[in-house]
């Protein structure tokens, strides 16, 4: 079996070595999804589509105006790779609602403790009126990948589609168009040690005199920042 897997992730472009360490990994060479996952958490490219990115809801309840909870600004992003709690490894997500960096499932699954913990804070403060209005509580489901900035909702156990908002409504109100986007690339400035986007070291002289007289420039949010 262990083969098989090995045969058939190699032919999906992955690297034949580090489909062995994730089969080693994972425990059980039959499971290709685990092995999908674990080789992607560790950096690996998906160059043969084996990943289905889902339209996740909590991106736009998230980026909604008058949402209780919003994501994190961008000024407020670092790139921290090491967990919140002092757990060795490099495999860790940063929290898009609170900029918390925690370990992932192939280590003390901090990250994953991190959203239960806020999920069950949210429970408790439902009221009456928020059950039957339909609030349910989701916790902070949504966080990004520091090895391969991909981004995972616990809620919708899926790895998330970055694509433009698909709410008409936000749409029209011109509140939402690429709601993770800018948070990608600002943690990859990060990251690789490039340009912030939208700073005033990646402006042009026009732009950057602009953003130091306190005018946003064209097609860049400073809220979102």
């Amino acid at each position: 079996m262990a083969s098989r897997t090995l045969q058939d992730l190699t032919n999906l472009g992955f690297d034949q070595a580090k489909v062995r360490e994730a089969l080693q990994a994972i425990g059980n060479p039959a499971d290709k999804e685990a092995a999908i996952n674990w080789l992607l958490d560790h950096g690996e490219e998906d160059r043969g589509g084996t990943v289905e990115l889902k339209h996740c809801p909590h991106v736009e309840e998230f980026s909604h105006p008058f949402a209780p909870q919003k994501f994190i600004k961008r000024s407020s992003m670092a790139f921290h790779n090491q967990c919140h709690q002092g757990c060795p490894g490099s495999e860790n997500w940063c929290c898009l609602l609170c900029g918390e960096t925690r370990c992932g499932r192939y280590a003390k699954k901090h990250s994953l403790a991190h959203w239960e913990e806020k999920k069950r804070e949210q429970e408790a403060n439902l009221t009456v009126a928020d059950a039957a209005a339909g609030k349910e509580a989701i916790g902070h489901c949504l966080v990004l990948g520091l090895s391969d900035l991909t981004v995972w909702c616990y809620e919708c156990q899926a790895y998330v589609d970055h694509a433009p908002c698909q709410s008409q409504a936000m749409v029209n109100f011109g509140w939402v168009q690429e709601m993770l986007t800018p948070l990608l690339k600002q943690m990859e400035a990060l990251k690789f040690g490039r340009p912030v986007p939208g700073s005033i070291s990646s402006a042009s002289a026009p732009e950057a005199a602009q953003l130091k007289e306190g005018a946003p420039m064209s097609g860049v949010s400073l809220e979102a920042m």
